[in-house]
């Protein structure tokens, strides 16, 4: 079965919306001891793509945070034999809704200390020929914040300088029950060297 990046990302939104829909409102993300209410998107990512990957069985088959082959890097999901790399990119906090610094650094940064999805293509392309890097964009009813398609065109600026997409695919979600990340676009960006 050859990879299709159109299902695979719809099959990624559909789960999402539904994992949060059947675990959003029995999971409380607390951090030092406030809630950042129910609904699972204030949770670290490594949690939210294994609730994901658990409450769809197309993706019965995917592996997550597998070692890469030439590092000790890990990749967050491994799908179809196709290495993942996925980013939700929050431009505001889950607990005081304030906006945060570290979005850009986590969408844009070249450090790869810095683990960006900027630097998560190259890490997947020092060990495979091609990857789908996935970036998760939240979207706020409030005007200090920036649009995901202008966030994700800025990401293409720097990104098309370092590797070759293949393909785009972008689609919108809505989360049923957590309070602060609503809504959003997920892009997925089929690369290669």
């Amino acid at each position: 079965m050859s990879f299709n990046l159109k299902e695979f990302i719809q099959d990624f939104k559909d789960s999402f919306e539904y994992t949060d829909k059947i675990l959003g409102p029995s999971k409380e993300f607390i951090l030092k001891g406030k809630s950042a209410g129910n609904g699972i998107s204030a949770f670290p990512e490594s949690t939210i793509v294994k609730w994901i990957v658990e409450n769809n069985t197309k993706f019965s088959d995917a592996k997550i945070n597998r070692k890469y082959p030439k590092s000790k890097k890990r990749i967050d999901l491994c799908y179809q034999d196709l290495p993942i790399e996925i980013k939700f990119i929050r431009q505001k906090g889950a607990i005081n809704n304030n906006l945060s610094e570290q979005f850009v650094k986590h969408l844009l940064s070249p450090q790869s200390k810095h683990g960006s999805a900027l630097t998560d293509g190259l890490k997947i392309l020092e060990n495979y020929e091609n990857g789908v890097i996935l970036i998760i964009i939240y979207e706020y009813d409030d005007p200090d914040t920036i649009e995901p398609d202008i966030l994700f065109n800025d990401w293409k600026l720097l990104a098309k300088k370092r590797f070759s997409f293949d393909k785009i695919e972008k689609i919108d979600f809505k989360l049923p029950v957590s309070e602060f990340h609503k809504k959003g676009m997920i892009c997925a960006i089929q690369i290669s060297r």
